[in-house]
């Protein structure tokens, strides 16, 4: 709960009594707490003497505002000759709290008198001010007074700056000045609270040390990268500070690369960088941190809101009241922006583009499938005057990871070859060698296993069981565990993982403790009260009761996944609800891959369930039970078992929706059956109910169209291609036999596409000229009539660009 602003008011009362209730009066106004001794809430110590209890209200205060006019005061009980006034001021000094001072001018004056009549004299100053008589002032000790607040950088290592004032007006105007003048101040307090917090992340660069250990024990390797579009300065500088320097020439930069690569660990490092160098400078270029995965796709992008959301997130404070922005200049990190505009339409990625932060110089992160679809948007990728792609590693760059870690923990060149050896022997296994993420979670069990190479562990699908297995492990530690095995945290956290995706998928904020209730009265009743939040931390990232995120997305795909099987397998919650939902392409494969490595008996189970539940759904054409057995023959289609022809037969007999028989044809065709290939091709070039259905598919499937209410998804000719033309490009780059017999599919599409929108864009010729020599150099040679049809739909692709550009 974030606390209100309070300004211990620091004078003397007599003189200034007038003076007290207009500052109070007008503060208050403001929403501000005032800590004024004559107020009836001033806190009172039955212990302490009155004094003290001034001292000890200090501690409550954000801000110390100091009066002097003609009194010193009452002297400090505990002290011979220091009066209470500045007792308190030197306390709120020695707190580090701001203290502004403000001085009458004819105090101020009389000082000067002093001064100039002191030097002339030429007496001790004990003399001197036995004799000297005051005008203004009540003694002596109120020029002190003045003296000791000019020497307090000197004395105290704060400011010493002194405002002076005439009357009542003239010094409500020059507090509120001064408190707005602390914008800066308190906007490099937010800023070193969110250094703080995301060194403190947990990260999945390694899983079990902070962001901040990443970097300070030299566990960081900058990512892989190209620039793919404009410029970075300090060419062969690390990326961090490239970025930063390019950031600070009021230039924008979106770094995009697929899960797992390094793009959040790359902003992190690039943030805390130019934050330590901005704090370092004191300068009013702020860079500030936006983690959007704890917002929703209706955030606001707005500057003035977001400042305000950082005191209360940041500083656990209400908004500052007088925070003054108009001279800050800041500079926007937002990592994740897929997690929120996922569902977003074109218009509304468009509209925040327009939005203020984006005026400013930003740094973006965001997946590659949702890069491709934003960058389709104009104005949206206008704003960006760089971008980097964050690329798999090489082999080079991930044995240079693999050797830091050996080096961190003093192992020798002996073991960094066992692990390597590991690698190499599986050719599988090898393949994490691209991704930074699957290479720590291998890292990461060898550590939790005292340094022993696992050596069972032969494929990625392996690593992520091992990986949760292992954290699993580490929770049965914790108080309450104590009738849960490691597989029930598994499981516990896979239906967890389930919930917050589904209302994910509805736009719907998941409360820890509305997800602690689904699971104990709905789901786990067998397993008891073993289990609290607490068991949850390590999984999800919260802001109070509400969860916003997994701490890594590849995590929730995977849990997503894994309950997704087992479900299917139990025929329990949440099967077959889920058959309902289009579920992200990173699931799908998952779950492919979890049945891939699971037991015979329990992948011909799944299939079984999946069967029955298709044919469950027949004769009702509601758009659920149509989605149901979309889903359905979408994934009896793409495993591989013995009778599937005979299931994959039946389903075309008997199925008439457009959208199953979509579904029907891409499974099929997947699976080599090209009489089918050449039937969808037919009604793809007669029918134009398939051509639309066909073209909304693909658009839905790749993000570039938003899931729409009812089966088929129709392509409403409006929308950009372009996350489905990289799918294409992947199709024709791929050495998979499946994705050559998709070729003539592709090519057909695109070519509706085209025609639908009287433009080639988003193809460039370079990439047509790209497809081309794919087309004429297939991996496969074996069946001349079926490359000969791909060649035909090529050269219709290219025959229509031709006429498009004349």
């Amino acid at each position: 709960m974030s606390k209100p602003w309070v300004v211990s008011l620091l004078s003397t009362d007599y003189d200034l009594k007038e003076y007290r209730e207009s500052v109070i009066s007008e503060l208050k106004k403001h929403d501000i707490v005032l800590s004024a001794f004559e107020l009836p809430d001033f806190p009172v110590e039955p212990t302490e003497h009155s004094h003290d209890s001034c001292l000890i209200a200090l501690d409550r205060s954000d801000i110390a505002l100091l009066i002097i006019d003609k009194r010193y005061g009452g002297i400090y009980y505990d002290s011979k000759d220091v009066s209470i006034t500045e007792t308190e001021y030197l306390a709120a000094v020695n707190k580090g709290k701001p203290a502004l001072v403000f001085v009458a001018k004819k105090t101020w004056d009389e000082r000067y008198k002093y001064n100039k009549n002191y030097k002339k004299s030429k007496k001790s100053k004990e003399d001197f001010d036995k004799e000297y008589k005051c005008n203004y002032v009540q003694n002596t000790k109120v020029i002190q007074f003045v003296d000791n607040v000019q020497l307090s950088y000197e004395k105290n290592g704060c400011s010493n700056w002194i405002n002076f004032f005439t009357d009542i007006p003239d010094l409500l105007e020059k507090i509120q000045g001064k408190l707005k003048g602390l914008s800066r101040f308190y906007a490099q307090k937010i800023v070193e609270s969110q250094i703080k917090d995301l060194s403190c992340r947990h990260t999945s660069t390694s899983l079990s040390m902070s962001l901040g250990d990443v970097f300070k024990r030299g566990y960081y390797i900058e990512p892989a990268y190209i620039i793919d579009s404009g410029e970075l300065l300090l060419e062969n500088e690390p990326l961090d500070d490239r970025i930063v320097e390019t950031m600070n020439n009021f230039s924008s930069i979106l770094v995009y690369g697929e899960a797992g690569y390094g793009k959040t660990t790359l902003l992190a490092k690039s943030f805390i960088s130019h934050a330590e160098k901005y704090i370092e400078k004191k300068t009013y270029k702020i860079p500030f941190y936006l983690w959007l995965k704890k917002k929703n796709s209706s955030y606001h992008f707005n500057y003035i809101k977001y400042i305000d959301e950082c005191f209360e997130e940041n500083l656990k404070k209400s908004p500052y009241p007088f925070m003054d922005i108009d001279n800050l200049e800041p500079y926007f990190y937002l990592d994740g922006f897929d997690e929120i505009a996922e569902k977003l339409s074109e218009k509304e990625v468009c509209e925040i583009g327009y939005s203020e932060v984006f005026k400013y110089p930003i740094l973006l992160t965001c997946r590659f499938q949702y890069a491709l679809r934003y960058l389709n948007y104009s104005n949206f990728a206008d704003k960006f005057n760089s971008r980097i792609k964050v690329e798999t590693w090489n082999e080079d760059k991930a044995k240079d990871y693999i050797k830091n870690f050996c080096l961190a923990r003093k192992k020798d060149t002996a073991y960094y070859d066992r692990i390597n050896s590991l690698l190499e022997s599986n050719q599988e296994l090898y393949g994490i060698l691209n991704n930074p993420l699957l290479i720590t979670m291998l890292l990461w069990i060898i550590e939790q296993r005292r340094m022993y190479i696992p050596e069972m562990i032969r494929s990625s699908i392996d690593l992520f069981s091992e990986c949760i297995t292992e954290l699993a492990k580490r929770e049965l530690n914790r108080p309450g565990t104590e009738n849960l095995s490691k597989d029930n945290i598994v499981l516990i956290w896979s239906y967890a993982a389930w919930i917050f995706y589904k209302n994910k998928m509805f736009k719907t904020k998941t409360k820890m403790s509305d997800l602690l209730e689904e699971l104990h009265n709905h789901v786990l009743k067998d397993l008891g009260n073993g289990y609290n939040e607490c068991l949850f931390e390590i999984l999800f990232d919260t802001n109070g009761d509400i969860i916003f995120g997994t701490f890594h997305e590849q995590f929730l795909e995977f849990l997503v996944a894994n309950l997704l099987l087992v479900s299917c397998l139990e025929n329990k919650y949440p099967y077959p609800e889920y058959l309902k939902y289009v579920m992200r392409p990173e699931i799908n494969r998952y779950f492919r891959a979890i049945w891939i490595e699971s037991m015979s008996e329990k992948k011909a189970k799944v299939i079984e369930n999946l069967q029955q539940q298709f044919y469950c759904c027949l004769g009702d054409n509601k758009n659920e039970n149509v989605s149901m057995r979309v889903n359905a023959i979408y994934h009896i289609s793409r495993f591989k078992f013995d009778n599937q022809n005979e299931i994959i037969n039946r389903a075309f007999s008997i199925e008439k929706h457009i959208s199953v028989r979509l579904s029907l044809f891409f499974g099929a065709i997947k699976m080599g059956r090209l009489d089918d290939e050449k039937e969808f091709f037919n009604l793809l070039t007669t029918s134009e109910e398939y051509n639309m259905s066909n073209r909304g598919y693909h658009l839905t499937y790749y993000s570039d169209m938003i899931i729409g209410d009812s089966l088929p998804f129709i392509d409403d000719e409006k929308v950009g291609w372009i996350g489905t033309l990289r799918a294409f490009q992947r199709h024709f780059e791929s050495n998979k036999i499946e994705h050559y017999y998709l070729r003539r599919i592709d090519l057909v599409t695109m070519l509706h596409l085209i025609k639908s929108r009287n433009s080639m864009e988003p193809l460039t010729q370079d990439l047509l000229d790209h497809f081309s020599k794919l087309t004429y150099n297939p991996p496969f040679s074996d069946n001349i009539e079926f490359q000969t049809g791909i060649e035909e739909a090529f050269e219709n692709v290219k025959e229509q660009c031709e006429y498009l550009n004349k």
